[in-house]
């Protein structure tokens, strides 16, 4: 066949198959089908892409190989070798290794756990075998690159160990894996904490007594060493949980730990067991409160919870005693207005928000928002959002521009004045610095006013004559002028 004719071919070729993908599905499998029946060499080649060969599967040397390569680069440069400072020859190994990454992530989207498996072992074990002790007292910052290739090449492992049914390549992973673990790097936490890593593999892989067995002697490690155990206890109780095994015994043995408290009001609401739940969540209260409020975080997290509970049984009365005290203890307050405001009686609610209201401070973000504002909105109570506006505060002037749209349904002409006084005791106040962002964003609020244009004039008029001295502040005035002249 001369290059003109297997040219034409190659094209008919590529006609037939683009006619192949177009075809329905159902007669694409019916010729693939048929066409495997009588052709025996066509349907082993079919058996071999989809389900590979039918040896057992096996770790890989030569990714190893390839990736020491690219470690004994890092670490002993040629002395051609342009690049010679440390981190930038880092960077560069894990720029290599990350193409190695992607390379066993495409291997497992096709199946081909044995190369997934061996890139993420090759790396962490390259890693184990060229590091030095010196060198983690020089890269001691958390975006060093090599933890996170290790822990993307961890990562991985998982994912294989999850989808792989091959036992005889999970016994070769959990193999190296336990070879690696011996080596200096990975018995610290600096790069990644590879003893809980061994337990994430081992619940999925290693039978049910042998993991169990494993956990407990990393959790008894770790409580030794006086580091957390929460993490590791989770994922038992998970195992534990989906193994149809005694969780209960391994919950109260750590109910001390807030995690593993939270776990077990959670089983318990998953099952209906309410009542267990609130008590479990009240005890832990109790505790967080008689420990001074160090674990806020979870205070409030399970007070949240009691709450949820209370407002599912429509007992009013805790739902509004739990509401009140979320609404004194949280830094955001309005959610929890909304909640009492729903449950407390319309009859005596004036009276119980006033009260309430006296037991809190409200702040202001950099945007202006306060809650307390938005309260006073909500409630209509406009005289009262006035009079409190007429008192200078630090934010005030942020209050006023943020809420402007909501507080000139009440009272334009109160609010500009409140305007101005604030713009001129800034004004006042902030000598010296670059004023004219502050008042652009003001004139551009005032300026939407009803008579909000003739407020600016008389300002611009003011300051030019009162701060006529102040040069840099004059020429800012008159930029803000030539934008309001004609208005």
């Amino acid at each position: 066949m001369d290059r003109v004719e297997a040219h034409n071919f190659s094209k008919d070729v590529d006609e037939t198959l683009l006619q192949l993908i177009d075809l329905p599905y159902d007669d694409l499998i019916a010729f693939l089908e048929d066409y495997a029946n009588s052709h025996p060499e066509f349907c082993a080649a079919l058996h071999q892409r989809l389900h590979g060969s039918d040896e057992p599967p096996a770790l890989k040397k030569s990714f190893s190989e390839q990736i020491d390569i690219a470690f004994r680069k890092y670490y002993y440069p040629s002395a051609g070798l342009i690049v010679t400072d440390d981190s930038l020859r880092m960077n560069e190994l894990s720029s290599q290794l990350q193409v190695f990454l992607q390379h066993a992530l495409e291997a497992v989207n096709c199946k081909n756990y044995e190369d997934a498996a061996s890139i993420g072992l090759a790396i962490l074990r390259s890693a184990g075998n060229y590091w030095v002790d010196d060198a983690l007292e020089t890269y001691c910052d958390e975006e060093f690159p090599l933890a996170c290739d290790c822990q993307d090449a961890a990562n991985l492992l998982l994912e294989v160990c999850k989808l792989c049914k091959h036992p005889s390549l999970l016994q070769q992973i959990w193999a190296e894996l336990l070879l690696i673990a011996d080596l200096d790097l990975f018995r610290g936490r600096f790069v990644m904490d590879f003893s809980e890593f061994l337990a994430h593999v081992a619940v999925l892989i290693l039978p049910f007594d042998e993991a169990l067995s494993y956990l407990n002697r990393v959790i008894d490690q770790k409580a030794e060493s006086g580091i957390a155990v929460s993490p590791l206890v989770l994922l038992k109780l998970e195992f534990l949980k989906q193994n149809k095994a005694d969780f209960l015994s391994v919950c109260w043995k750590y109910i001390h730990l807030p995690r593993v408290r939270e776990w077990y009001v959670d089983w318990l609401l998953k099952n209906s067991r309410f009542e267990d739940a609130l008590r479990i969540l009240s005890e832990g209260i109790s505790l967080i409160k008689d420990d001074g409020f160090r674990s806020r975080a979870y205070l409030l997290s399970w007070l949240k919870k009691k709450m949820s509970i209370y407002e599912a049984q429509k007992n009013s009365t805790c739902v509004i005693e739990v509401a009140h005290e979320l609404f004194v203890l949280s830094e955001e307050k309005l959610p929890y207005y909304k909640v009492l405001k729903k449950w407390v009686n319309s009859s005596v609610w004036d009276n119980f928000l006033a009260g309430l209201l006296k037991e809190v401070t409200f702040s202001t973000d950099i945007r202006g928002r306060n809650e307390l504002v938005e309260i006073y909105l909500e409630e209509k109570k406009y005289p009262v959002l006035f009079q409190m506006l007429a008192v200078h505060t630090p934010d005030r002037l942020m209050i006023l521009l943020y809420y402007v749209s909501f507080l000139q349904k009440y009272s334009t002409a109160e609010l500009l004045r409140f305007l101005q006084e604030e713009l001129r005791y800034v004004v006042e106040e902030k000598f010296g610095t670059n004023l004219f962002p502050l008042l652009r964003t003001a004139f551009r609020t005032i300026s939407t006013l009803p008579g909000g244009n003739e407020v600016i004039h008389a300002l611009l008029s003011e300051f030019e004559w009162k701060y006529r001295g102040r040069a840099s502040f004059i020429l800012e005035l008159k930029d803000l002028r030539d934008v309001y002249l004609e208005k």
